[in-house]
């Protein structure tokens, strides 16, 4: 009855300290999974001082669709395409970083709407849909690379393991991939699920899951992120698959050739120009550009100061909203035992202690915590931000506040009864 009483006169006062106490709560979350981050992203990535120049390589069919289609009806073209990109991958000084972002659609999948391509992105949610062959899929979030860009990005195995990418063969029974963080609880290492890339069907298999947070350089992108993300090896050798599905190989092949080259800061452009004339006279390949020369060491030290600034920043800001919320809730403290003085003087006035006295408001301490720790964990369920370390730091946190506003509100409640006797007395 005394809880019922209590928020009847009360539950606007509770209701605000539950709302403050569950912002700080999730403002601190959002802090700890942003400085989990991208602390990460610096160790891992923005830290790395790559003495390399990023270049851009793309074909020369931009605008020329009929061109591409010529290129593309031609085994002998294909073929020099093929050993164009298998040699470059191989060229000293030069990592051949091919990488792109071509969705996945998966019959059958495990995961909800947070892999869709669309989910989190600029791109609209599809969900799941019927193909042309009437399967219901979903497009995912993936990311097909070689080995290069594999190991130009330092990413991680954690569990399972790497890939042979001598050994990737898309004519397979299964073609081998790996899944980010987010994938755990999904698919197991060994599981396998049916899907297509560029309108081939395949039959994937998960061989390993990417160590949380990882990122990788993507289309001028330092800090791309992939643990929600299938990675699709690419295979080393391209001629077996222009003699199988010749359609395929054009589009896989283009894919391929459109990547970024990691050159040594040696290499001055005319190097790089003369490697690619030499590979060109060698295998016959001449539909190709180099765009773009952005200085990758440059932008990383951009970004790392930038990440490094906003850091400061935030826990500054962090710093200051938890002192005032801490005044703030304490001031709430004082006037919820001010408006349950009359009930607390009654109490003394019939004879009983402190302690029953403190015993019949517990419900209500224990009604506003509770509210609390649920709308807190509901709201990091919503975020699309979810890490695990900073959800627990923040839950002890809490923990610890509830216990010391329990130790507040007692104070403050048995002071006005003292107030109380004074006055009577």
């Amino acid at each position: 009855m005394e809880l019922i009483r209590d928020l009847r006169n009360n539950g606007i006062v509770i209701l605000a300290k539950v709302a403050t106490l569950t912002l700080v709560a999730l403002s601190l979350y959002s802090y700890g999974t942003f400085v989990q981050s991208t602390s990460l992203a610096v160790d891992n990535g923005l830290s790395r001082t790559a003495d390399v120049d990023v270049y851009t390589l793309i074909d020369q069919f931009t605008g020329d669709p009929a061109g591409f289609e010529r290129f593309r009806a031609s085994p002998e073209r294909l073929d020099e395409l093929a050993a164009f990109v298998e040699d470059l991958d191989d060229e000293p000084g030069i990592r051949f970083v091919s990488a792109y972002d071509q969705p996945l659609p998966v019959t059958h999948f495990r995961g909800d709407e947070r892999f869709d391509v669309g989910y989190g992105t600029e791109y609209a949610m599809r969900g799941e849909y019927a193909d042309e062959s009437g399967r219901v899929v979903r497009d995912l979030k993936s990311i097909q690379m070689n080995q290069s860009a594999f190991e130009f990005a330092g990413l991680r195995v954690v569990a399972g393991a790497v890939p042979d990418w001598g050994a990737v063969d898309y004519t397979a029974p299964s073609v081998p991939v790996l899944l980010g963080a987010d994938y755990d609880g999904v698919y197991d290492v060994g599981d396998t699920f049916d899907g297509s890339l560029l309108f081939r069907d395949l039959t994937f298999e998960v061989r390993g899951f990417v160590a949380p947070d990882s990122t990788m350089y993507f289309r001028g992108d330092v800090n791309h992120f992939v643990d929600d993300a299938v990675i699709v090896p690419y295979p080393k050798a391209l001629a077996s698959l222009i003699d199988t599905d010749q359609t395929f190989a054009g589009m896989l092949e283009f894919q391929m050739l459109n990547a970024d080259l990691a050159v040594n800061r040696r290499l001055t452009i005319d190097d790089v120009l003369a490697r690619l004339d030499h590979l060109s006279d060698a295998t016959g390949f001449t539909d190709y550009s180099l765009t773009g020369v952005p200085t990758y060491f440059v932008q990383l030290s951009q970004v790392r100061r930038l990440v490094q600034d906003n850091v400061a920043l935030l826990s500054a800001i962090l710093v200051l909203l938890v002192i005032a919320a801490a005044v703030g809730i304490g001031f709430v403290n004082t006037r919820l035992a001010e408006r349950r003085r009359r009930v607390s003087t009654a109490h003394w006035l019939v004879g009983r202690d402190r302690r029953s006295l403190v015993f019949r408001f517990i419900p209500s301490f224990l009604l506003e915590q509770v509210v609390a720790l649920i709308t807190f964990v509901v709201g990091c369920a919503l975020l699309p931000n979810q890490h695990g370390y900073p959800f627990v730091a923040v839950l002890v946190f809490l923990l610890v506040w509830m216990a010391g506003d329990a130790l507040a509100q007692r104070h403050a409640l048995v002071s006005c009864t003292d107030d109380s006797r004074k006055a009577s007395l």
